[in-house]
């Protein structure tokens, strides 16, 4: 199978969004592949796959799946994020600067959303408008 090359040894991730026929509804499936131990995930994405209900992107460099399904998980998720935005000076998935360099949102609604944010956010986003 091609999405998993046998060859491999790291970790790999499949996040896939499948769209269930019987009721027309999206679901999201995210499975851990280790080396060994995922021939039953393979076999399911495999078949879905085949059935043309799966789309496969290798992510790539510079991507994180962060595991949020515990209090723990989420801890750490949680300090990944806050170490990357401290380290960078940046946000992590900030919306209103996304959309503001994307062209999506001008400068005057840019500082409409900032007037909402008496914070360390409000600060950022603030930011943007000096660069």
């Amino acid at each position: 199978m091609a999405i998993i090359p046998p060859q491999r040894k790291s970790i790999s991730m499949v996040k896939a969004q499948l769209l269930n026929p019987a009721t027309t509804s999206h679901f999201q499936v995210s499975v851990s592949f280790l080396e060994g131990g995922f021939s039953q995930y393979r076999q399911e994405i495999g078949l879905n796959l085949d059935q043309g209900r799966l789309n496969v992107e290798i992510m790539g460099r510079g991507y994180a799946w962060l595991d949020t399904g515990t209090i723990e998980s989420m801890y750490a998720a949680s300090s990944f994020i806050q170490a990357i935005e401290d380290r960078q000076g940046l946000k992590v998935a900030c919306i209103e600067e996304i959309a503001f360099k994307m062209g999506y949102i001008n400068q005057s609604m840019l500082k409409k959303s900032i007037s909402k944010y008496n914070n360390q956010y409000g600060r950022y986003l603030n930011s943007l408008l000096e660069k």
